[in-house]
């Protein structure tokens, strides 16, 4: 599997629509930042878009809370991943849910969704 884009929606430290090209890099390359700066993030965002769940100790996590908390009030969050196995290429879409007021001023949850399209070499 090669990762060539991930887009990053209100996930994390990330506010608003952020994309990291990967296939701008080499083959092999170094993910690098201060503490903080949303490296670990990146990787979440990879694993939440494949599985649907947080890696590691922060499987049990509720996904939720990965949102950033600097998003507008009733903004949406979301990962969108797009690679390559072998000569196939994939893009998944997930969003994460969340709570929302509805209009009798009562909380509902919006769930999440996933959208995967594939597209076969000939």
């Amino acid at each position: 599997m090669k990762i060539e884009k991930l887009k990053l929606k209100n996930f994390g430290p990330f506010v608003g629509e952020n994309e990291i090209d990967f296939s701008l890099l080499e083959d092999i390359f170094l993910i690098y930042g201060n503490t903080g700066s949303g490296k670990t993030t990146i990787f979440d965002a990879v694993c939440y878009a494949l599985y649907g769940k947080l890696p590691g100790t922060r499987e049990k996590q509720d996904i939720r809370k990965c949102k950033s908390d600097f998003a507008k009030a009733g903004e949406d969050a979301f990962i969108e991943l797009c690679f390559q196995v072998k000569e196939d290429s994939f893009r998944v879409k997930r969003t994460l849910p969340y709570l929302y007021e509805t209009k009798n001023k009562t909380i509902a949850e919006k769930p999440s969704s996933l959208v995967l399209e594939i597209k076969e070499s000939n």
